[in-house]
């Protein structure tokens, strides 16, 4: 959470204490209802940020012209915008101070309301991003009461990333955006959509420049959507595991598996990173489904390179008695789609004849050919009947 504090909102920040409190104890009294500076001072933040959020600056006088604009129709209001341009921009100072009050419910108000009108006004094209990163941090907060705002989280940040020109010059900008993916697909379970969203060569390179512990959240998306099957992703990052990131014993465990093959060293890594899961909250509640993402990569890196596995040594490997290894085995080939039998006390990989395919593919063909020749002939017939 260290590294977390670096990039997001420290109001975000809170939202994440609070995510974890609720996860981890029974407590019913959101923290949010309490005063931020206070509850930030008890968390560890520093003075000096602290001091930044409680800086106040005329809210009442900013807050008297925007209760005004809320109350124009949508088209009344952007008409009356592009005549007064001034009123969006107190509405602008206004929502920045009400969001570092803990107002939230009226700083989304104002966002969610005066986002349109900037987005067809040429002349407050200066604020769009603000109000994007507003809107961002806004359904952020509301995203750790409720996790049906992830779409709308979602969304913004393909907002923003469409301002790639931008953003291509900005390394801040864009590891902010990381962190607030991270957080928003982690915590809605949709850890493919953080794929999506910052497999660019641009995300990466700032993976890579200014927050290679991201690496490790990076690494457990790809093996959670099991995009390990002819995806060199993992390699990559197992050849990088300690040249520029504190050592984290998943990545080590990638490092074992790809690229030195040392699959035993590999194996006993696993209470170790069970250890590490439980003293990360974003990915804490997904610790049985990475430990089976991980000795699902392990099976598959293993069989491919001896084209079969010992049931007896993986029950070993597994710690478990040989029939839950089979069982395991059997279920692992079926989520993997690998072709492979039991052949006694083992599981041999059979390899797929493809002369033999290209045999069924060209008779496939042939049986079409007729019906297609049918086809036209009724077709045919059709036409000169009209």
């Amino acid at each position: 959470m260290d590294h977390f504090l670096r990039f997001i909102n420290p109001h975000v920040f809170l939202g994440c204490v609070q995510f974890l409190q609720l996860q981890t104890s029974k407590e019913n009294e959101a923290l949010l209802n309490t005063r931020l500076f206070e509850k930030l001072k008890q968390i560890g933040v520093p003075q000096d940020k602290i001091d930044q959020i409680i800086q106040q600056d005329n809210l009442q006088g900013k807050l008297t012209s925007v209760t005004e604009l809320l109350k124009l129709r949508q088209r009344a209001l952007i008409e009356y915008v592009q005549e007064n341009l001034w009123t969006v921009e107190e509405a602008y100072q206004a929502l920045i101070i009400l969001f570092d009050q803990g107002e939230y419910e009226r700083a989304t108000e104002i966002v969610d309301i005066l986002y349109p009108c900037i987005e067809v006004t040429e002349k407050l094209s200066h604020l769009k991003n603000g109000f994007l990163w507003a809107r961002l941090n806004c359904k952020l907060i509301a995203l750790f009461k409720n996790t049906n705002y992830a779409t709308q989280c979602i969304e913004t940040i393909k907002e923003l990333i469409k301002q790639e020109d931008k953003l291509k010059q900005n390394f801040k900008q864009r590891a902010d955006l990381l962190h607030a993916g991270i957080l928003v697909c982690f915590i809605s379970d949709d850890t493919n959509a953080f794929l999506e969203l910052f497999s660019s060569e641009h995300f990466l390179e700032v993976v890579h420049t200014i927050a290679p512990y991201l690496l490790y959240y990076y690494t457990i998306a790809l093996l959670i959507n099991q995009q390990f099957i002819g995806n060199m992703s993992l390699a990559i990052i197992g050849n990088n595991a300690n040249k520029s990131i504190k050592s984290f014993h998943l990545l080590n465990y990638i490092e074992e598996i790809i690229v030195r093959f040392q699959f035993d060293n590999a194996i006993k890594m696993i209470n170790h990173i069970s250890q590490e899961i439980d003293q990360d909250f974003i990915v804490k509640s997904k610790k049985e489904f990475i430990i089976n993402a991980c000795k699902l990569y392990f099976f598959s890196t293993y069989i491919k390179i001896f084209n079969g596995v010992q049931i007896k040594q993986f029950s070993s490997y597994l710690q478990l008695n040989e029939e839950n290894t089979e069982s395991w085995l059997v279920n692992a080939i079926r989520t993997l789609n690998i072709n492979a039998k039991i052949d006694g006390d083992k599981i041999i990989v059979q390899k797929q004849d493809t002369n033999a395919q290209n045999t069924q593919l060209l008779k496939q063909l042939r049986d079409l050919q007729p019906k297609s020749n049918m086809l036209m002939s009724n077709l045919q017939r059709i036409i000169v009947n009209k």
